[in-house]
């Protein structure tokens, strides 16, 4: 993350517990230049209430194993909201097919020009 000299590589190990029946785990790292709420929901879920992560820029969400945190299979929609707000998501998509661990990796980046994806998922190593 990061720009020209400034530019920043950190890894994050993929050691975790297997998921718990019934829930996915997900791990957010903001490679934005901003920190961030993530909320995730059900496809038509509102937000409400405390934000599910909260990221500072060039960091990974903390908790769980490894930072990777349990959400119910039902919540598959990833918002991602200027820190302190609900309004006007910077990202907010759907995830596809997990892998059968049910773990996977969501990497926020900026937007590049022309547009494009503002984030991608990463499945952790077999």
């Amino acid at each position: 993350f990061g720009t020209a000299a400034a530019r920043t590589v950190s890894v994050f190990p993929d050691n975790f517990a297997a998921a718990a029946t019934g829930m996915n785990q997900l791990r957010f790292i903001n490679a934005q230049t901003a920190a961030g709420d993530i909320f995730v929901t059900t496809p038509a879920g509102t937000v409400t209430g405390t934000p599910s992560a909260s990221v500072a820029a060039g960091a990974v969400s903390t908790g769980g194993s490894v930072g990777f945190l349990p959400f119910p299979t039902a919540n598959t929609r990833v918002r991602l909201f200027d820190a302190g707000t609900t309004t006007t998501p910077r990202t907010d998509f759907t995830l596809g097919t997990l892998p059968t661990s049910r773990t996977t990796t969501v990497v926020f980046v900026e937007a590049g020009d022309p547009a494009g994806a503002k984030a991608f998922t990463v499945d952790p190593c077999p």
